[in-house]
């Protein structure tokens, strides 16, 4: 029987690799090389990937790498908040719109997401990690979401 669409959110935790439910649909650092091209193809970091655990649970070609663009809070552990942000931008590692990607960003967008199907998202994920490491350290210092910063009354309007 064909089981649709799956979404995990894979994280590290010590030395276990443990799943949760979520709408990251690859752990990017863990499959970088897979697919890739050129000297480093195939690849996998060790340090993301202790021993292969992931890659034997869920290896590389089954996953759709998806890059998150939504603003979540964590109030209490394990309660997540989802305060605003729909888009979820989804490629292969290959740089190919493959059609399982084609189905699965209509599926999302059926649903009132954005899901883009990339052909490059390492591109997207590139300027995702820019933002974080630009606003990231200012929230943690501020203690003040993207939000509350943006609309701080020192703040020159955009």
């Amino acid at each position: 029987m064909p089981v649709g669409p799956i979404c995990i959110r894979v994280s590290i935790w010590g030395q276990t690799a443990q799943s949760k439910v979520g709408c990251q649909l690859l752990h990017l650092p863990r499959c970088c090389f897979h697919r890739h091209g050129g000297p480093y193809d195939g690849r996998r970091l060790e340090s993301v990937d202790r021993g292969g655990a992931l890659s034997a649970v869920l290896a590389p070609e089954r996953a759709v790498g998806c890059v998150v663009y939504a603003a979540t809070e964590l109030p209490s552990p394990g309660v997540v908040r989802h305060l605003e942000g729909t888009r979820f931008s989804i490629g292969e590692p290959d740089r190919s719109v493959s059609a399982r990607c084609t189905d699965l960003s209509e599926a999302m967008r059926t649903g009132g997401l954005k899901c883009p199907a990339e052909e490059d998202l390492r591109g997207d994920i590139w300027a995702k990690l820019l933002g974080n490491i630009s606003f990231n350290p200012i929230s943690a210092l501020a203690r003040a979401t993207m939000r509350q910063m943006c609309l701080h009354g020192g703040t020159p309007p955009g």
